[in-house]
């Protein structure tokens, strides 16, 4: 049963997580990636309206804001009134960071009664955005609502027959073992910053996560999550490291498990962001945890595993296109426990890929994105479990597919759908197990 509710706590960790981490390139432009060639045409006639708009189009599209704001104040040079663009002007440059910039382009559309409804309801709007993006207050976040199916919800063990020390071949509690069950989920990520109105962009920093489930059956799989840290984002361009970021911070965990406390853990540790610019981005961070359970009728033995928990990750993102992106990260967990044979090493590496496309039917402006995730853990106890008539110490293979759908129904509001497959092996048996997993729900961007 200890097992089990370990297992049971961390459903948050590996499922329907990757929408909540998903930020992936622009679409395709409207050339078909012909970027090359519209560059050509533009050196060869740079003063044609059509070649200047779609090559400003395609290169906001493909992220490279100077390069549009370039063509359209190309055109602005020889026509200054054309009120759309300005209103293009204006939007660019609030997405560059420009506030002020972008007010001189936006405001005068807004405030002029003149102007075509359609351009002024726009600068008006780019008005809001701009106002908002300016404060030193940001919060961002994503919630997501849904339904759950799984094949094997507590993970339980792939056989219920343990060898024992000493005795005959023992039968555990096979309640959960095998059963399949359908819950309800909500969980949430949100992220709030405060500005500090330093040259280096120093903000402070704090990010919550939450995760509830509710099961028809299996009551005591139900489960409350959250983790909350906080502390400052510095910049590192006061060093002469252009790009990069450094973010110490404290960490605050807690899981209940079946309407009971489960699990209480603090902590802290830093984390290293660089951006480069070619758009792709490189990661790095280390953490340790205390790690406190908490017994309770459904997991009475689960306080063995109280103890210290250390972290150490690094990540890569790399836009191969317009549409493509590829994540790949690496992580060791080192896990101290009161009980020594439970005392274990835990390496992972994840490979994500990300596409991103219009499927050519549906209203929504906004591409859809296919997430591929692909998760493997080699991890390796200490010592044998006395208990257990075994000539060695337990070393498990965990691997973990998902596979996400997001089909946006409006700028802030997407479907999403995902089905991921959880798989353990272990050189003792029992402690494998499979899991089929299908979730379906809405999820809210903020």
């Amino acid at each position: 049963m200890m097992r089990f509710g370990i297992k049971a706590a961390n459903i948050c960790l590996v499922l329907t997580l990757a929408p909540l981490g998903a930020a992936w390139a622009a679409d395709a432009d409207p050339d078909n990636g012909n970027f090359t060639a519209l560059f050509d045409a533009l050196i060869r006639n740079p003063a044609s309206v059509d070649i200047n708009l779609r090559y400003a189009e395609a290169a906001a599209q493909r992220g490279d804001l100077e390069a549009a704001i370039t063509a359209l104040e190309r055109l602005l040079f020889y026509d200054p009134t054309d009120a759309r663009i300005r209103l293009q002007l204006g939007l660019l440059y609030g997405q560059l960071g420009s506030y002020d910039v972008a007010q001189t382009y936006l405001k005068p559309l807004a405030d002029n009664d003149a102007t075509p409804e359609p351009v002024r309801s726009q600068a008006a709007d780019g008005l809001a955005t701009i106002a908002g993006a300016s404060s030193p207050h940001q919060l961002h976040g994503l919630a997501f609502f849904g339904l759950q199916y799984q094949t094997n919800p507590a993970a339980a063990a792939g056989s219920p027959v343990f060898v024992t020390t000493g005795t005959s071949p023992a039968t555990v509690n096979t309640k959960l073992a095998g059963h399949s069950d359908t819950n309800v989920i909500g969980q949430g990520a949100a992220t709030y910053s405060y500005d500090l109105g330093t040259n280096d962009n120093d903000k402070i920093e704090i990010t919550g996560q939450g995760y509830v489930a509710r099961y028809v059956k299996q009551l005591a799989l139900n489960t409350v999550q959250g983790q909350l840290t906080a502390g400052p984002r510095l910049g590192l361009g006061r060093i002469g490291w252009a790009g990069a970021t450094v973010r110490p911070y404290m960490i605050a965990d807690y899981v209940q498990l079946a309407g009971a406390p489960y699990y209480r853990g603090y902590g802290a540790g830093v984390e290293l962001d660089q951006k480069l610019v070619t758009g792709d981005e490189l990661t790095a961070g280390i953490g340790t945890e205390q790690a406190n359970y908490h017994a309770s009728q459904s997991f009475p033995a689960v306080r063995a595993l109280n103890g210290r928990i250390d972290r150490y990750s690094i990540g890569y993102s790399h836009v191969i296109n317009e549409a493509l992106t590829l994540g790949v990260s690496g992580s060791y967990a080192r896990q101290n426990t009161r009980v020594g044979y439970f005392n274990n090493n835990d390496y992972a590496v994840n490979v994500t890929g990300g596409y991103a496309y219009r499927p050519g039917f549906g209203s929504s402006d906004n591409p859809w994105h296919t997430v591929l995730a692909v998760t493997g853990h080699y991890i390796a106890f200490d010592a044998q479990d006395p208990s257990i008539k075994l000539g060695s110490k337990q070393t498990d293979w965990r691997w973990q597919f998902s596979l996400t759908e997001i089909v946006p129904i409006t700028d802030t509001i997407a479907f999403s759908a995902q089905v991921s497959r959880d798989i353990l092996s272990s050189n003792i048996t029992n402690y494998a197990y499979h899991n089929l997993s299908f979730i379906v729900g809405p999820q809210i961007s903020f």
